[in-house]
């Protein structure tokens, strides 16, 4: 369970930094939102590397602006 105002941050794995990986959550991204349980939305990465091709320390981060409990999944390489 998360509480409102955390911020959950997700890291890549070194084994996975060279994969397409997509990751879904059905969290609220935004606090008017309504939680719909059934509904997934992409998570954008973030690349703070400067390097061009360097994908080795990629993340994404969930701000909770509800409490409660979500669910996340994640896809390589296009798989369901």
């Amino acid at each position: 369970m998360l509480i409102k105002g955390w911020i959950l941050q997700i890291v890549l794995s070194s084994r996975l930094s060279w994969r397409k990986v997509r990751i879904f959550t059905n969290s609220c991204l935004n606090e008017e939102d309504q939680f719909e349980r059934k509904i997934y939305h992409e998570l954008k990465w973030i690349y703070p590397s400067s390097g061009k091709y360097d994908d080795s320390n990629r993340y994404v981060f969930i701000s909770c602006c509800k409490p409660g409990a979500f669910h996340y999944y994640f896809t390589i390489d296009e798989t369901t």
